[in-house]
């Protein structure tokens, strides 16, 4: 079953991408962004030699209603410790598995060499793109070396199936694999041998990857603080708490179209609690931020006029289509975790 989110409006060039305000006087909220990170004279690197495959049974129409809320599994909640607290844990780069969710499950782990078992630490969830692997992923993104300079742990898991993927429930790739389970049960095993920051836990990810990352904030509120899917936005009717959600998506984006995004957070406005006109503010020559405004949950979305199916910044080859370097997703991505823990 795909999940239609058709309703986006007509948006001009000129009306793209935000951030939520959070203030009662209508004001877009602090995001933490440094505007310096926009650097337009990066050069952009090729295409991806394996661009993830369209979908054109997910395209819009302008008849399409808005589907329902797809029925959940019950979730198995699996609170985190803090066993991991105080244990030595060598510090870099190693392969994990786990018996899971669709079988054996293997995921990347990176621990900067700062890393001290005293106090907790903040978490990324990284997801990889559908047909692709979390070592894609890793390179990519490019989150390891923000990892070391700012001070987290990236957690980059495999999907499950062949060619690998995520079971987005209602929407994309439904193979039947819990991987909101998946993810609570990595969760909680790596808290016995980290110190994991229980309110620091944040996702992200690219299309398919970027789906998890959305659809972890919605069914599972209480593990993650804050999301940042990737040309991947999905609403798939969430009935939990407001979760602050940053989102990138080019225009021209032939796999996940921008109007799919668009009208997933649109619904994650209303989710959030935001009322009033987003604010509209331009980022760079062809980056605009639209921002939310009086959200109980900051809601952004930066759109990229012209960007493919890419993650903005990145010097490597992962998506498909035009990759801009006039902003650093991955930079603007860690910059709304940081301001963005769960309360």
């Amino acid at each position: 079953m795909r999940l239609l989110l058709c309703f986006a409006a007509a948006l001009s060039f000129g009306l793209f991408v935000a951030a939520c305000g959070g203030d009662d006087d209508g004001g877009p909220a602090d995001t933490g962004i440094d505007p310096s990170l926009n650097d337009p004279s990066q050069p952009t690197p090729e295409e991806a030699l394996t661009p993830e495959p369209t979908r054109p049974g997910r395209l819009p129409t302008p008849s399409s209603p808005v589907a329902s809320p797809t029925p959940r599994p019950t979730p198995i909640v699996q609170p985190l410790g803090t066993a991991g607290c105080g244990n030595a844990f060598k510090a870099g780069d190693s392969v994990q598995t786990i018996d899971s969710y669709g079988g054996k499950r293997s995921y990347r782990l990176h621990v900067p060499p700062s890393y001290d078992p005293v106090a907790p630490w903040p978490v990324v969830l990284s997801f990889h793109g559908y047909s692709q692997s979390a070592e894609q992923q890793e390179r990519y993104s490019g989150l390891n070396p923000l990892a070391n300079q700012k001070g987290f742990i990236v957690v980059t898991p495999d999907g499950s199936s062949s060619p690998k993927g995520w079971n987005i429930v209602g929407v994309y790739d439904e193979n039947g694999v819990d991987d909101v389970a998946f993810v609570r049960q990595l969760m909680a095993g790596l808290s016995t041998q980290l110190c994991v920051d229980q309110n620091r836990i944040f996702a992200t990810g690219h299309s398919n990857g970027g789906e998890m990352a959305a659809q972890l904030a919605c069914a599972a509120p209480d593990l993650i603080a804050s999301a940042a899917p990737v040309s991947g936005a999905v609403w798939q009717g969430c009935p939990g708490r407001p979760v602050p959600i940053v989102t990138f998506q080019g225009t021209a984006d032939k796999n996940v179209l921008y109007e799919w995004s668009s009208a997933a957070m649109n619904a994650w406005g209303q989710h959030n609690g935001c009322s009033g006109t987003p604010a509209v503010a331009k980022v760079s020559a062809h980056v605009s931020r639209k921002n939310w405004q009086k959200c109980k949950a900051d809601t952004v979305l930066y759109a990229i006029d012209g960007g493919g199916h890419t993650w903005p910044g990145s010097k490597v080859a992962g998506g498909a289509g035009p990759v801009t370097q006039e902003i650093n997703a991955s930079n603007l991505i860690w910059s709304f975790f940081a301001a963005h823990p769960k309360k």
